[in-house]
């Protein structure tokens, strides 16, 4: 299951600003769908590349796993990265 908050401060405050700009509607909303796109495909890769290293990890304990806190920093500066591109 993928879940993407769109909730989050940082693409709120993105989409009051393409208001604000007065952005028309289809705009905001073919932006709105590239974020969402670019998250949900690095999530997916993100969740591929753990799912390798956990095989590496059964085979070899000393290949770190990465733990939540890794995994949130990764996605959040892509997110962070997307917002900001979005905004030009």
């Amino acid at each position: 299951m993928l879940i993407i908050n769109q909730d989050v401060d940082l693409l709120r405050e993105a989409k009051e600003a393409m208001l604000k700009r007065k952005l028309e509607e289809n705009s905001i909303h073919k932006r709105m769908n590239s974020y969402t796109a670019h998250v949900a495909y690095h999530l997916w890769q993100m969740y591929q590349q753990t799912q390798v290293v956990k095989e590496e990890h059964a085979q070899d304990e000393s290949v770190r796993l990465p733990d939540d806190d890794q995994m949130r920093a990764e996605i959040n500066r892509v997110s962070s990265t997307q917002i900001n591109l979005m905004e030009h």
